[in-house]
């Protein structure tokens, strides 16, 4: 079965797409993507964790301790465009809104040398719990400056032979 087009489509999805296409000719866009480094300093928690079936996470975030770095950012990015020869097209979402949008949320679960300063170990394994592995990028213990997709996989894979060699050595 096809798939729908977006701008065929109902609903809030079909609506912000039609309305993205009346502001700007996606098949001429080139995106920009980089990174900063924040504040890190954000905390999720679990709304309503009695009935975790209907739970969900909250993040308690002040996105003004890194309005510097971000701003900073958005400045090269507009520079960048410009220099290409293109047309600025800042994301709403920090120009505006003064929110974020990133694939690679990292922390949460800090990896440290001991149970007061983090959440894991150098293994992954969660402090005071045996057998309870982080292996993403929830272990970071601050933001990273480049694309973390190859250290979460190293921690992972170490984590993982740390895993197999106790359980084939049965200590788990």
């Amino acid at each position: 079965m096809p798939q729908k087009a977006w701008s065929d489509k109902r609903g809030p999805r079909g609506w912000a797409y039609r309305k993205a296409s009346d502001l700007t000719d996606f098949r001429s866009m080139i995106p920009w993507f980089g990174q900063s480094i924040d504040a890190a300093d954000g905390e999720f928690s679990l709304q309503n964790p009695l009935r975790f079936w209907r739970a969900r996470t909250r993040l308690n975030w002040n996105p003004q301790r890194s309005a510097g770095a971000l701003d900073a950012f958005k400045d090269v990015h507009i520079a960048m465009t410009l220099a290409t020869g293109g047309k600025p097209l800042p994301l709403a979402t920090w120009s505006r809104l003064r929110t974020l949008v990133t694939p690679h949320p990292l922390g949460g679960c800090n990896m440290a040398a001991a149970p007061g300063a983090g959440v894991t170990n150098h293994k992954c394994e969660v402090f005071g719990h045996n057998n309870l592995f982080v292996m993403d990028g929830a272990g970071f213990p601050s933001g990273a400056c480049q694309n973390p997709t190859l250290t979460i996989m190293a921690l992972t894979v170490r984590s993982t032979d740390y895993l197999l060699g106790e359980l084939k050595r049965g200590t788990l």
